[in-house]
């Protein structure tokens, strides 16, 4: 099989958790060492949150639309056959122009009132130092400049060792958020916020309210709002009261 394609393969089987244990340990240590390995990762997950974004099934339709379209003014065109290398180019070419659509799409599309309301409210947690040379402060560089793609992995990866710092769940929620990674987040601050003495107790309830909206599920996310909202010392307690008047 061709290496480039075995790569993608890869790293699509990394993306839908079905790598082994030990499969992803060495996945993980290839990203670490492999800038390249991790640029293509970071190019796969975020084609994959952009077509979840722009909703796959509407862009299915109109491409399903234009292709009728096409049929009808067009006589069949002769079948090509590319070689394996050619079609990973063609891949990521189309990759790369259907990255530059989508925020276009998500733009002058319809889009969802929950989707333009998490996008005004969220901001992934910056305050916090982390001590140089703790197993959180190579996440942490990452997470501090953004990249999350790069950040999960060792979140996870610390949790997994069971060498996590009582913050690393709350990064990761964070950072699975700014990926959309829906679920994980949601799973990550419902463990927190089960945990009134966790450090992170009451940003996690404002996070979790955000999780809940991004993955529009309103109702949920005006109950998550509800609990904390009548605190006025809450550190969100404006911009819970303001996003709950919205969701009314």
């Amino acid at each position: 099989m061709n290496e480039n394609i075995a790569q993608t393969e890869l790293i699509e089987r990394y993306l839908d958790n079905e790598l082994s244990p030990d499969e992803k340990v060495r996945f993980e240590s290839r990203l670490r060492a492999e800038a390249g390995l991790a640029e293509e990762l970071h190019l796969q997950r975020q084609l994959r949150e952009g077509l979840r974004a722009a909703g796959r099934s509407r862009l299915l339709d109109v491409l399903a639309a234009e292709d009728r379209q096409m049929d009808e003014y067009h006589p069949p065109a002769q079948v090509i056959r590319f070689d394996d290398a050619t079609r990973q180019r063609f891949y990521w070419a189309a990759a790369a122009i259907l990255l530059l659509l989508i925020p276009l799409y998500l733009i002058l599309g319809p889009g969802r009132r929950d989707d333009k309301l998490f996008a005004t409210y969220f901001k992934p947690y910056q305050g916090v130092s982390v001590q140089a040379g703790a197993p959180l402060d190579r996440a942490m560089q990452e997470y501090r400049q953004r990249d999350y793609a790069q950040a999960l992995p060792i979140l996870e990866r610390l949790l997994g060792e069971g060498s996590a710092e009582d913050t690393t769940l709350f990064f990761k929620g964070n950072a699975s958020l700014a990926l959309e990674q829906t679920p994980d987040a949601i799973s990550s601050f419902r463990q927190i916020v089960a945990n009134p003495r966790h450090p992170f107790y009451r940003e996690a309830q404002w996070y979790l309210a955000l999780a809940h909206l991004q993955d529009g599920a309103t109702d949920e996310a005006k109950t998550q709002l509800q609990s904390f909202v009548s605190d006025t010392s809450h550190p969100h307690h404006q911009e819970a009261t303001e996003l709950l008047k919205k969701l009314k």
